[in-house]
């Protein structure tokens, strides 16, 4: 499975570890804002590529991934942030 995880805070640690115990061989793709957030995290999930985009860069990136990811998890320090990334538009719906 492909999955992609935007966020790097508290919840995304525990949504991180979850995913990879339940799908240990899939895809995980991680985005954050931060530079030094994008440091701890490429420490702390190896397994993981761990991709850092401004915050109006993301839209952009799941509609240009849709149709390879199967899913994505928004774990931001940010309700509104969630929401806009949840219903933001793609190209194909995920499975």
């Amino acid at each position: 499975m492909r999955t992609l995880l935007i966020g790097g805070g508290h919840s995304a640690y525990f949504a991180a570890n979850a995913i990879r115990e339940i799908d240990p061989n899939g895809k995980f793709i991680i985005i954050e804002f931060t530079s030094e957030k994008v440091d701890v995290l490429s420490k702390m999930f190896p397994f993981a590529e761990i991709i850092r985009l401004d915050i109006d860069e993301v839209e952009e990136y799941i509609r240009g991934n849709g149709s390879i990811l199967d899913a994505v998890i928004t774990a931001t320090e940010s309700d509104s942030l969630n929401l806009r990334y949840c219903k933001g538009p793609r190209k194909t719906p995920f499975h």
